[in-house]
């Protein structure tokens, strides 16, 4: 067997391995929404020049069919109609209230104030720009929640629409959220996504809140489920009334940049994970270099036909049930064929981030 086909053998038998460790998505179960759950809830919105989406997607959240929550959205030193709105839809619904954040700005200050203003122990963070898939979003993700569990992970995949960025957009989230949700069914949770988390407020106390990673830009997400792991008993929820969904960026240069900002909290992940992750996608670049090479050395054609065959059909195969779960079929075939260029496109982004840092993110 030449250098080649041993390589593309190789990185096929990585490949196999994490598609049997990501096939746990497909394979556990979720316990359906039998009846009302008897947990307070408080909902976090930090919104920055957000008016337009508070005004469209509020009366979503403050519809749930769930009988005690509270509502509480931050005001990050909005300059938009932000304040008039949420004044409007305080005199009609007395559970939602807001505050304006005054001395100083940021996402992760936003979300602090909101926790300090929650009256509820349990917290359920999303964005301004999301809104709930059903109106039984709240009693999903809280649905048969064990007594020990203080950290709950959901899905939010992106809403569909026409163009390459909005399908590189989906597929990338989908691919994102099947890593994260599989490693916290194996009980190592190392991040989540804001547009659908839930935790307890002490355990925010409990681990000192954003205080490891204030500096950061990005973070308030993936660094707290990081930090909040070796504390917390960890739940996932995948059913479609448990998502949260969002428009994805319209531009490659909006996406791109949202990329580099996401990509710029790796640099801070626990090294275990940053390594395991970085096999990961070592591995599928690996794969497409050494086919291409063995197709362009032209021997071995057959061995090297069947290795992509068993490839991508354990790809295709493990997908295909993970996205039937998910709701997110349509992403089955873009999936195999974006694969790469987002793979690129991730290593551009951490790239970028090395040889520029940007001190504050659009």
């Amino acid at each position: 067997m030449d250098v080649g086909l041993l390589l593309l053998f190789l990185f096929v038998g990585f490949s196999l391995i994490n598609y049997l460790f990501l096939s746990i998505v497909s394979r556990a179960k979720q316990a359906a929404v039998e009846e009302s759950v008897d947990i307070s809830v408080s909902v976090i919105v930090a919104a920055h020049n957000e008016s337009e989406n508070l005004k469209r997607h509020l009366p979503h959240i403050l519809s749930q069919d769930y009988e005690n929550f509270e509502l509480i959205v931050i005001d990050d030193n909005s300059t938009d109609d932000t304040a008039n709105v949420l004044e409007r839809l305080c005199k009609s619904h007395g559970n939602l209230k807001y505050a304006r954040l005054a001395d100083v700005r940021g996402k992760k200050n936003a979300v602090t104030k909101g926790v300090e203003l929650a009256k509820y122990e349990w917290l359920l963070l999303t964005d301004a720009d999301c809104w709930p898939s059903s109106d039984k979003w709240i009693e999903s993700m809280f649905a048969h929640l064990s007594s020990n569990t203080n950290l709950i992970l959901g899905y939010s995949p992106f809403y569909k629409s026409s163009g390459l960025v909005n399908a590189l957009a989906r597929v990338d989230a989908f691919i994102i959220g099947v890593q994260y949700l599989s490693f916290a069914l194996y009980g190592i949770p190392y991040m989540g996504v804001g547009r659908n988390l839930a935790y307890r407020k002490s355990l925010f106390h409990q681990t000192g809140g954003f205080g490891n990673h204030l500096n950061v830009l990005s973070g308030d997400d993936d660094l707290f489920v990081q930090d909040a792991a070796s504390f917390s008993h960890t739940a996932v929820r995948m059913s479609r009334d448990a998502q949260t969904i969002s428009k994805s960026k319209s531009s490659f240069n909006s996406w791109f940049s949202q990329k580099r900002r996401h990509s710029s909290t790796g640099f801070y992940y626990k090294t275990a994970t940053l390594i395991t992750l970085g096999l990961i996608q070592i591995n599928i670049l690996g794969f497409y270099t050494a086919l291409i090479l063995n197709i362009i050395h032209g021997t071995h054609i057959w061995a090297v036909g069947v290795l992509v065959l068993i490839r991508f059909y354990s790809q295709y195969f493990v997908l295909k049930k993970i996205a039937l779960k998910l709701g997110e079929i349509d992403l089955l075939l873009l999936s195999l064929i974006l694969e790469f260029p987002i793979i690129i496109f991730n290593l551009l982004a951490g790239f970028s981030n090395i040889l520029y840092k940007n001190r504050r993110w659009n």
